[in-house]
């Protein structure tokens, strides 16, 4: 049952620390999966979760826990910044009079901190950092990044979902070292052991049965570089005649939504590679469609972890990841439980991709201890490492 939205309710007084959760919306992105398994498997003997959101909308919503209350700011416009700050530091913060905020995206940071400098109000504040810091275009610009150094030393604690991404903060932000918890992204195993056993129908994302199948997925955007994969795998059709997987067809499917949906259709199209390739869009389950398939490809221009590849791993698909800063290199050990690509190397990722279709038996291997290393990343590690913090 979908959680309705309250505007603040009246002063409550919890036996439990009270944690007030900060998002921009629950659209479809891993930082907002994040908080949905963490609100799902807190403590609630220990912690009392409640939840805020600029914009009451996104995918996830229905996914928030009916106990959690969730405080709806009710953004309409990029331009309402100063609103959403003044209502959290003068309306939210003095009426739940929350023990600790952790805060989700660079956005949602800047406005907890400033709240919580003008509020009457102090409590605890966590914030949270999810993607490359130094390549992300939020963060660029001499007036951002001593925007961003000001602010992030005034935080108690910063939680990266990698250590490079820590050791971003520290060396390029200036965040003191003592501040900054590294805790990895989480997967909720149980969850996806369920999801990626249902049945898919027949047309529906892939169309040739007998096909080798690649797949990929997450958001249609510049980061993710997408071009990359289609470039690759137009190689990889024009190659497979001279290897061991000659006369099996091969298929792509990209699953996501976003602005470089009609780009990536036109340059597929370019390549002559159309017919091959599929463009579904968001799909709320897409681990059903990962385990059906041969191969995982993640061919992003940067990342802040990489949350896809340990789902991918954990449906028992083999993946190919280029070595992009920060993530990938953390999560797979090369040739043993995946295997990592230099980046942005068409020819190089083309190769991979051949090798490994070509190749059943070691694909089998990958995979086995692709699932060994995602147990590493279950949702209950990461919540106890959130617990401790909180």
């Amino acid at each position: 049952m979908m959680n309705s939205p309250v505007s603040g309710g009246k002063d409550a007084i919890y036996k439990k620390k009270t944690v007030l959760f900060v998002c921009p919306s629950l659209e479809a992105g891993g930082a907002e999966r994040i908080c949905i398994n963490i609100m799902n498997h807190i403590d609630r003997s220990r912690f009392s979760p409640l939840l805020v959101l600029f914009a009451y909308k996104g995918r996830f919503v229905d996914q928030v826990p009916a106990d959690v209350p969730v405080i709806d700011m009710k953004k309409k416009k990029g331009t309402d910044f100063l609103k959403l700050v003044f209502s959290l530091a003068f309306r939210i913060l003095p009426r739940i009079r929350p023990d600790v905020v952790v805060s989700f995206l660079w956005y949602t940071n800047i406005v907890c901190i400033i709240s919580r400098m003008l509020s009457p109000r102090k409590p605890f504040l966590i914030a949270s950092e999810h993607n490359n810091t130094s390549q992300s275009r939020s963060h660029r610009g001499l007036f951002r990044k001593w925007m961003f150094c000001m602010l992030y030393r005034r935080v108690d604690r910063i939680i990266a979902v990698s250590k490079g991404i820590g050791r971003e903060l520290e060396s390029v932000f200036r965040v003191p070292a003592a501040k900054i918890a590294v805790i990895y992204n989480c997967i909720d195993h149980a969850m996806i052991a369920e999801l990626s056993s249902e049945k898919i129908q027949a047309g529906d994302v892939f169309k040739n049965p007998g096909a080798l199948k690649v797949i990929s997925c997450g958001r249609l955007t510049k980061q993710k570089n997408y071009p990359l994969l289609l470039r690759a795998f137009a190689r990889l059709v024009s190659a497979r005649a001279e290897t061991t997987i000659e006369g099996k067809d091969i298929e792509l499917v990209i699953i996501g939504e976003g602005e470089e949906r009609q780009r990536l259709r036109m340059l597929s199209r370019d390549l002559g590679i159309e017919t091959r390739v599929g463009f579904p869009g968001f799909r709320a389950n897409p681990w059903k469609y990962m385990a059906a398939s041969d191969v995982f490809v993640l061919s992003s221009l940067y990342e802040g972890f990489g949350n896809v590849i340990i789902e991918a791993m954990a449906c028992g698909v083999p993946v190919i990841s280029v070595d992009c800063r920060y993530g990938p290199a953390e999560i797979i050990t090369s040739g043993k439980n995946g295997i990592l690509a230099p980046v942005d190397d068409a020819e190089a990722l083309a190769q991979e991709m051949l090798r490994l279709l070509a190749d059943a038996d070691r694909r089998k291997r990958i995979a086995v201890e692709a699932r060994k290393r995602a147990m590493f990343f279950d949702v209950k590690n990461m919540v106890k490492q959130y617990e401790e913090i909180l």
